[in-house]
């Protein structure tokens, strides 16, 4: 038992020091014999390797069976009405959204991804934007995206024109999706 509770913190600290390593050397070739299959700590050392996460694919039956609900049809509108963007591949059928806002209205985001989360592959992410020209700030954005989705086509049509967006509350599909949402709810 004393054994196993020596190894298991050290293990931890050989993973840390291998991921740090890994990425310094693997840069500079150098240490590639310490992360060598072949080598006596390289198979230890290549097994702790973390493994990026694919992406979640749905196939199409699953794409089917997502609906939203009248509240988030709602934040949907309220949203395309001001910064939110509705995609569409042009080889594509669906249509998926993209949130993106600045660092400063993170929590705002994370909020918005809390409500959206069952829709979407991944949470969201800080993006570095390039430095402004004139002032040299480096801006960062924070932002995620939903999966392309038959759910979201009706608004996306509703919106978008030729692939362009449209946000004129005049929008006469728009209005009448309200007034119907009106009238049923007395």
């Amino acid at each position: 038992m004393l054994q196993l509770l020596l190894i298991v913190p050290l293990l931890g600290a050989l993973y840390i020091t291998d991921v740090y390593i890994h990425s310094i050397c693997l840069d500079i070739g150098f240490c590639s014999e310490l992360f060598n299959p072949q080598g006596p700590w390289g198979l230890l050392l290549c097994s702790l390797m973390p493994v990026k996460p694919k992406r979640k694919r749905l196939t199409n039956l699953q794409k089917s069976q997502f609906t939203l609900s009248d509240e988030l049809t709602d934040i949907t509108i309220g949203l395309l009405l001001g910064d939110l963007s509705v995609r569409k591949q042009k080889s594509g059928v669906n249509a998926g959204c993209a949130f993106r806002q600045g660092i400063l209205h993170e929590d705002y985001l994370n909020h918005l991804y809390e409500k959206f989360q069952d829709l979407c592959p991944q949470g969201p992410k800080i993006q570095f934007l390039k430095s402004d020209i004139k002032s040299g700030k480096v801006h960062r954005s924070i932002w995620f995206t939903s999966y392309s989705l038959p759910c979201f086509n009706y608004l996306y049509e509703l919106f978008y024109h030729e692939g362009k967006k449209n946000s004129s509350i005049q929008h006469r599909g728009l209005i009448n999706t309200f007034r119907t949402r009106l009238l049923n709810s007395r």
